[in-house]
């Protein structure tokens, strides 16, 4: 049923609505929503994983909708004083209604642990920093039980949000293009999902939807494509061997100084934060802390990556500091070296200040490569 979609619907057409479209307005991107799974990860024309394939094939509209990931939208002050709306993921939004992320569907899920968790959402391609009011998230209740067979209704959910935090709460990053949100999530057992809202001021009203499918206590269900894995263990690999380089330098340093080293996530401008060591991508909570995989922070675009933080002497810092730079860009060149052999133009897009990699086997619009986000050279030469 899902191949003579893709035959009435084109991936050329699929491709120009994303172009046109897609990149307006914002989505959560971790820990991954469904728009981050299914629009962002893979898309419909061309799957990189099976993980999609159900929500793809249950999905009753056109498949150019999956690229709208950006555009679930609607003008109002969201749930908290809307009561009325029929779907949950697509708010019933002015872009299609349902939307294609509130499919009944066994959506790829992620695992995290009650406590506090940053939520962050990307709005790279509608930087509305200024006139941001509040990110908001609602949970499923205790008793919730997960139905792949059912769409999500307001019943499934708490009548009141668990993180309500208004714009001077709400970290911005203009570099990244992202805003962010510490919440304390509820305690929960298996199987559960959380709806965020990202809601702009009175002058517009305007206001984005993203759902996040999550397993309390347990793994989340990763691709289970043969290339996916293969993909994820090489980039396992290429990061392991990273870690080890860096972990000896740390540790010639710690051996002289008797000071002690972790390792850290530089995630874009923000403050340093912890690696995850149960999980390798994605976001967790671990020790009493967000955490991020080792494969999502160092797949980040731009200067950030794992760094190793040192507690030691001011001078034995310095040299450390300085250590975990040149691993850094040691890491960095290899990751640009390997990316230009295999990029025909091998080279970064301008984005409003992000260096955006330009994107291989895509002619227009936006898609993901080599693990990370990218951008065609046409859309950049449009921007």
């Amino acid at each position: 049923m899902f191949a003579s979609k893709l035959i009435k619907t084109t991936a050329a057409f699929a491709l120009l609505g994303y172009a046109a479209t897609a990149f307006s307005h914002g989505y959560i991107e971790s820990p991954p929503s469904r728009q981050q799974h299914c629009g962002v990860e893979v898309k419909p024309d061309n799957p990189s994983s099976s993980k999609c394939n159900e929500a793809f094939n249950n999905y009753g509209g056109q498949s150019s909708h999956w690229y709208n990931f950006m555009s679930v939208v609607a003008h109002n002050e969201g749930r908290k004083v809307v009561k009325s709306t029929s779907n949950v993921c697509g708010f019933d939004g002015e872009s299609f209604n349902p939307a294609p992320w509130d499919t009944a569907a066994n959506w790829p899920t992620t695992s995290i642990s009650g406590g506090n968790q940053t939520f962050v959402w990307n709005i790279q391609n509608g930087p509305h920093f200024s006139d941001t009011k509040e990110l908001v998230f609602w949970i499923t209740k205790p008793g919730f039980s997960f139905d792949a067979n059912s769409t999500l209704s307001w019943s499934d959910f708490e009548d009141q949000p668990f993180c309500d935090r208004q714009d001077g709460a709400v970290s911005k990053n203009e570099g990244s293009g992202t805003l962010s949100a510490n919440c304390n999530v509820p305690s929960r057992s298996g199987r559960h999902v959380i709806y965020g809202e990202w809601g702009r001021d009175a002058a517009t009203y305007e206001r984005f939807f993203s759902c996040v499918d999550v397993t309390f206590g347990g793994g989340g269900n990763p691709p289970s494509s043969s290339s996916s894995s293969s993909s994820s263990s090489s980039s396992s690999s290429s990061s392991s061997s990273s870690s080890s380089s860096s972990s000896s330098s740390v540790s010639s340093s710690s051996s002289s100084t008797g000071g002690q080293c972790e390792e850290q996530c530089q995630w874009y401008q923000d403050d340093p934060r912890p690696v995850c060591a149960n999980q390798d991508t994605g976001w967790g909570y671990e020790n009493g802390q967000s955490c991020i995989g080792r494969t999502t922070c160092e797949g980040q675009g731009g200067s950030g990556g794992v760094i190793s933080s040192c507690d030691s002497t001011p001078s034995s810092s310095s040299s450390s500091v300085s250590s975990s730079q040149s691993s850094s860009s040691s890491s960095s060149s290899s990751s640009s070296s390997s990316s230009s052999s295999s990029t025909a133009s091998g080279g970064t897009c301008d984005w409003y200040g992000w260096a955006a990699p330009i994107c291989t086997n895509i002619s227009s619009g936006w898609g993901t490569e080599n693990g990370q986000n990218c951008i065609s050279q046409a859309a950049c030469d449009a921007g």
